[in-house]
């Protein structure tokens, strides 16, 4: 029969997975992740045999491999250009045209301290790389922050003056570009010296984070081969390591998170450091606004089964108020209601701005008090208004939220 030999070739063809596999060896991160980036985009009929092959790994890298694996495929487009020399912006451009992201460039192209660095030029090449791990080459050579904010799919991209160090793979970006150390002082024993270092990470358009949890430092070597963590016996999240104790981050809607490591007198230098930490992405986010303020500050807003009313607003300074915002839901319950994470905008004169608040359960309510310092330093409003008259708030509560754990690992990050 004239199909049984090309069928008899089809069944013969060789598993993609054993060679991938063999190249997820420790010795190069970037090699590894694209390895592991290949097995989870394979056909599903694959998925037995790369699991069974995962347990022969490193446990960091089998670990990353089995969530890689929980991930979705992404929607972003893989990437390939030739390393001609261009300019950041251009490789930005190039970027959103073959994958898919989607740049927001008003911080690069308003920022004075900056100007020009979005022109500046350098070349790289890329083959048929996850989006991401593209993006991550870009903002390493490019000196760029990105970030992504609750309300767009945009990326907000940022130009820095000083290093940035950015890992990515097929479903995350993590960015390092801030970090401070700090001395413990104890009275029975020798002070202590810690580096606490910043991430924060992108996970594409289709995943918004809104907080962190079980961060975890696997490895943390000192060009010197010292272990730097602060517990190495422990497998607990590395922010509970903090002698203050645990706490929750204090840049809970900036998407990033913290860990401190031991530093040793005479080392300044990471050898490598690999990282996992689950973020809490939200599958839905609900924008409530109550416009047109009166004079008093007072309003409210009935939408689907989400009812705010805006119960006071006192004038503390001429720049300064404090809030009362009450949340009702005809279906979440109010200890529910006040569990999700929730951002709070103010509209004055020159803008919305975030405002912290507290929050607690009030009978089948929950009451946000809201501290509010109107910013002095934007342009001056119309004439004959003034910044501290309240035009507008907005809520953003994500109502919806899934956990999804990343990986990442960084070589000669400083520690000082």
């Amino acid at each position: 029969m004239k199909w049984f030999l090309p069928l008899l070739l089809v069944l013969q063809e060789p598993s993609p997975v054993p060679p991938l596999l063999a190249k997820i060896d420790g010795r190069d991160p970037a090699i590894c992740f694209r390895a592991i980036a290949d097995l989870s985009d394979l056909d599903a009929r694959y998925r037995p045999e790369i699991n069974k092959g995962a347990v022969a790994l490193p446990e960091f890298y089998r670990d990353a491999l089995l969530a890689e694996l929980k991930v979705p495929a992404s929607s972003l487009r893989r990437v390939t250009w030739k390393g001609d020399e261009r300019t950041v912006r251009a490789h930005l451009e190039d970027l959103g045209r073959q994958s898919g992201l989607q740049f927001d460039l008003r911080w690069c192209d308003r920022s004075q301290d900056n100007a020009g660095l979005i022109e500046s030029p350098f070349s790289l090449s890329v083959k048929a790389s996850p989006a991401l791990e593209a993006l991550a080459a870009i903002c390493s050579k490019g000196l760029l922050a990105v970030d992504k904010g609750t309300q767009s799919d945009a990326l907000q991209v940022s130009q820095m003056t000083s290093r940035v160090w950015a890992f990515g793979h097929r479903s995350a970006m993590v960015l390092h570009r801030d970090g401070w150390v700090r001395k413990w002082i104890d009275f029975s024993g020798r002070p202590e010296w810690t580096s606490y270092l910043h991430f924060t990470a992108v996970l594409g358009p289709e995943a918004h984070i809104w907080g962190w949890k079980d961060v975890r430092v696997m490895e943390a070597v000192s060009e010197k081969g010292a272990d730097l963590r602060l517990d190495p016996a422990s497998r607990d999240e590395s922010a509970a390591d903090f002698k203050e104790g645990p706490t929750e981050p204090w840049d809970w809607f900036y998407r990033g998170f913290t860990v401190g490591l031991k530093l040793p007198e005479g080392v300044g230098h990471l050898e490598r450091i690999r990282l996992a930490a689950v973020a809490r992405v939200a599958t839905r986010v609900r924008t409530l606004e109550i416009k047109g303020i009166a004079g008093s500050g007072k309003g409210s807003l009935k939408e689907g089964d989400i009812e705010t009313d805006l119960v006071s607003v006192e004038r503390r300074t001429r720049h300064m108020y404090d809030l009362l915002l009450r949340l009702k839901s005809k279906t979440i319950k109010a200890e529910d209601l006040d569990r999700l994470p929730l951002q709070i905008e103010l509209k004055s004169a020159a803008g919305w701005e975030s405002a912290w608040h507290t929050s607690r359960v009030a009978g089948d309510a929950v009451e946000c008090e809201i501290i509010w310092e109107v910013e002095t330093n934007q342009d001056s409003p119309p004439e004959g208004e003034e910044n501290g008259v309240l035009k507008g708030v907005r809520l953003q509560l994500a109502d919806g939220l899934e956990e999804r754990t990343i990986f990442a690992e960084f070589r000669g990050l400083p520690l000082r």
